[in-house]
């Protein structure tokens, strides 16, 4: 279940990072913010799915 979660953190995290590549105008604080976001909604998601699991 956390491989999941871990899962939804990477391409969180991969898709954060093209889309500022794709951008060239990338600034440091936006990746790193963009990158927070995707962790923190990643491991939202995976605490969710594994709760979710366990209380099924």
């Amino acid at each position: 279940v956390m491989a999941v979660g871990w899962y939804f953190i990477t391409v969180q995290l991969a898709k954060a990072y093209f889309d500022r590549l794709k951008q060239r105008s990338a600034s440091w604080p936006s990746i790193s913010s963009s990158a927070l976001s995707g962790l923190v909604a990643g491991f939202l998601y995976g605490y969710i799915c594994t709760l979710v699991l366990l209380l099924r």
